[in-house]
């Protein structure tokens, strides 16, 4: 099920780990890390779904089903490249709200976007290795 989420989550805002035990997709991953957010839904985890990662408005921000699928509500593969064009099409989202940036402040994102890359890299050679 998804649902509009107690408030919308646009910019660069720290996530944190759920230890989830043996198979977690994150195992590796450190404990908070600040991918970029651009949503206002949140939604329910499916049946047998490991839970891997929240935010302090959203309780389900990644999830595990076995060993290869999985679900973000972030964004890892993130560039400034990829974040101008994001901001300019879809920044009418963008309402003042306590879990959202400026347009300029997700712009500016050369740092947070080279920390998560080496995440996003992670995360697929392992569920490819798998």
């Amino acid at each position: 099920r998804v649902y509009p989420g107690p408030e919308k989550e646009i910019g660069w805002f720290p996530v944190s780990r759920v230890d989830s035990g043996d198979g977690d997709a994150f195992a590796g991953f450190p404990e908070t890390f600040t991918p970029l957010h651009w949503h206002g839904e949140t939604f329910d985890l499916p049946d047998g779904a490991l839970r891997l990662a929240e935010t302090e408005v959203c309780p389900n921000q990644a999830f595990q089903v076995g060993r290869r699928a999985m679900g973000l509500q972030f964004h890892l593969e993130a560039t400034p490249e990829s974040v101008g064009p994001l901001v300019d099409q879809c920044g009418g989202e963008i309402t003042g709200g306590r879990f959202q940036q400026t347009p300029e402040q997700i712009r500016d994102c050369e740092k947070q976007s080279a920390a998560v890359r080496p995440l996003l890299y992670k995360l697929l050679n392992d569920l490819t290795s798998r």
